[in-house]
């Protein structure tokens, strides 16, 4: 069972993530990838808000979206298969993620 202070510190991470995402509508390509690579550290407490901002977003932050997810890796395929069957455009990203995750995982 969590904690009362286990559940404000997941919530100020998922707070952290969710303004780190919003931050990539105006980075330049050095300050993107400094935070890709702070929402992979983050790991599994990312997942969900990267997932659902990834579905509605366009161009580059897509990208790097997309990119941190498959490099957070298989623990993202549940909340990714979720997705799948919502409508063509989600069921497309998530399907195509997973395929990424499980091609990412074969080569290591």
């Amino acid at each position: 069972m969590k904690t009362l202070a286990l559940c404000a510190a997941e919530t100020n991470i998922e707070k952290e993530v969710l303004n780190l995402i919003e931050l990539l509508n105006d980075a330049d390509n050095q300050t993107k990838a400094s935070i890709e690579n702070k929402l992979v550290a983050f790991g599994k407490v990312a997942i969900k808000p990267l997932i659902s901002a990834l579905m509605s977003s366009k161009g580059s932050k897509r990208g790097v979206l997309a990119m941190t997810i498959i490099r957070i890796g298989e623990s993202c395929i549940e909340e990714l298969k979720s997705y799948v069957g919502v409508n063509a455009n989600t069921t497309w990203i998530a399907n195509y993620l997973i395929s990424e995750i499980a091609c990412v995982k074969e080569v290591a």
